[in-house]
């Protein structure tokens, strides 16, 4: 069928069949079916506008080849350990610091049964989640309190609020660009 020439919409395989082809199946490995099926269906798609746009025909192992450099890209695009060579240590694009194999040994015992983030034992009632963190915090700080973030912009927010509540505040334009 790879000498087939595609010359119409309707000389265009069924999603069924071109995702049953063996060099389709090879390149799928671990990519969910449906997801390589939504690849195949969006390249079905575009063929179909480029055909109504003047392709006047296409050889469907070019095709085929088309679809099969789509699932290459995304598995290009799939999450996996690389090397950092920047020099950056906490990389953001990279996935910020690395946790060692010691921390995160510990944290499995935490992650693979129950715990009591939000109770209180002592009580046997419901608890505050970064209790705990946050009298870190405080204690490594030399602080009265602490408190804990997901990210810069919350820590921007609160910190603004804190000292320059109802005032103007100067902010840099790559400042609002990093915090939205």
């Amino acid at each position: 069928m790879d000498d087939f020439i595609i010359r119409t919409k309707r000389d265009i395989p069924s999603v069924e069949i071109i995702s049953s082809e063996r060099a389709i199946i090879t390149l799928q490995q671990d990519i969910p079916r449906p997801l390589m099926v939504e690849i195949i269906r969006a390249q079905v798609e575009s063929l179909k506008e480029r055909m109504g746009k003047g392709l006047k025909n296409i050889r469907y192992e070019i095709f085929k080849k088309e679809i099969g450099s789509e699932i290459r890209s995304l598995r290009r695009r799939k999450i996996m350990q690389v090397i950092n060579g920047t020099g950056i240590l906490v990389h953001t694009n990279l996935g910020r610091a690395p946790l060692s194999d010691n921390l995160v040994e510990k944290f499995m015992s935490h992650l693979t049964g129950y715990n009591n983030l939000e109770y209180d034992i002592s009580s046997g009632k419901r608890g505050k989640r970064g209790d705990v963190a946050e009298k870190y915090l405080a204690f490594l700080s030399r602080a009265e309190a602490g408190t804990i973030v997901n990210n810069n912009a919350a820590a921007i927010f609160l910190i603004l609020n804190t000292l320059a509540n109802k005032k103007k505040v100067i902010i840099s334009r790559g400042e609002l660009v990093q915090i939205g």
